[in-house]
């Protein structure tokens, strides 16, 4: 890696260089147990790989910055590896990097097309990048939230790059990743949304997927969370003329989907929002893994 400065740089460590890095250690960090949960020598292990983490998501961030866009399969594969890295030990240098890599997205959605932006959204879901806005007050003093911000702060040391001002999640928050990821994905949306005839029932599912999580987020402004609302509807329409078509993978979505709806959502379960197909079809999930439920239980002793 490229030290200028004293401080290590992305000019030489090229994009596909700090992914190829991102995707040898993040796996083996999620591997390991939180710091504090073993041994002093594990602990240190842990503590080192998630650094080097943190430095390799804002090396790549600072990379991708530039005007001319990455290709297409670069950012999908950098997102995928994030939406399945551990949400909360992610910490504020994956988030900065997650909202980068939204925004690259956004601006060359045309040219990655609905699977692309789905993907994109897909990867956001799952990276519970939407929950840890949301929730970055009630979890500021968990062990792992401090573990992470920890961490950031060792790697922007590092870099060289200066503290990142504390901000409160929210619309107008300032220039952090917190006030950039939700409209950055609010305009992925909207363009997944205008491909609605053309969509696979995978990508509509993905993208019902990150609707429900966008509609509890608190980051997201009256007007996302509305987009995100009728984008829902929109999404399940079109997935119950499709059943036909689903995959398990799809089928898990919208069952989680359903399920979301159930708890927080209540009132979304009738017209206008929800029509008798959405109604049926959601009914139908719930039917299911009510029973699949049931066949997997243990059986009680007799006596």
């Amino acid at each position: 890696m490229a030290v200028a400065g004293g401080a290590p740089s992305a000019d030489a460590a090229g994009p596909t260089d700090l992914v190829e890095l991102l995707a040898a250690l993040m796996p083996l960090a999620a591997a390991l147990p939180p710091t504090g949960a073993g041994a002093s020598a594990v602990d240190g292990i842990d503590e080192a790989l998630h650094d080097a983490c943190a430095v390799g998501a804002l090396l790549l961030s600072e990379a991708l910055r530039p005007a001319e866009v990455p290709p297409g399969e670069l950012l999908l594969g950098v997102l995928e590896l994030l939406g399945t890295a551990p949400g909360a030990r992610g910490g504020a240098c994956h988030l900065e990097l997650l909202a980068t890599l939204t925004e690259c997205v956004a601006a060359r959605a045309q040219a990655l097309g609905p699977a692309g932006v789905a993907s994109c959204l897909h990867a956001v879901a799952r990276s519970r990048a939407l929950a840890s806005l949301g929730s970055s007050r009630a979890a500021a003093g968990s062990t792992a939230a401090e573990a992470a911000a920890a961490a950031c702060r060792r790697a922007r040391a590092f870099c060289g790059m200066p503290e990142e001002p504390a901000t409160a999640p929210g619309p107008g928050a300032g220039p952090g990743a917190p006030s950039r990821l939700p409209p950055a994905a609010s305009e992925l949306l909207r363009a997944l949304l205008l491909w609605d005839r053309r969509l696979s029932a995978a990508e509509a599912a993905r993208g019902a997927h990150f609707c429900a999580l966008a509609l509890d987020c608190p980051a997201f402004g009256e007007e996302e969370r509305g987009q995100a609302r009728a984008g829902l509807s929109q999404l399940l329409r079109r997935l119950s003329w499709e059943r036909r078509r689903w995959s398990p993978e799809d089928r898990g979505l919208i069952a989680s989907v359903g399920a979301l709806l159930r708890s927080e959502f209540p009132e979304l379960l009738r017209p206008p929002f929800a029509g008798r197909s959405v109604l049926a079809m959601l009914e139908e999930l719930r039917g299911e893994r009510t029973v699949t439920a049931a066949a997997n239980a243990p059986i009680g002793r007799s006596t």
